[in-house]
């Protein structure tokens, strides 16, 4: 079983985080006019801070590996 420090790292370690809802989706807009990609905001449950992300079913998101 893994370490909770190790499944936040592989979770959340290497994204970048904002402090509140306003500032991910800000950050997800001016992406989406800068690559053309349509990301979302969502809040972390390790972290607690806001990540943005493909949305589930895009095509880009997978779900997380076992082991």
């Amino acid at each position: 079983m893994a370490s909770k420090r190790h499944v936040r790292q592989k979770q959340c370690g290497h994204k970048r985080h904002y402090p509140d809802v306003k500032a991910a989706k800000s950050a997800a807009v001016l992406l989406f006019r800068h690559m053309g990609e349509k990301l979302t905001s969502y809040h972390c449950k390790f972290c607690g801070r806001w990540h943005i992300g493909h949305r589930p079913g895009s095509g880009r998101w997978r779900l997380p590996q076992a082991g």
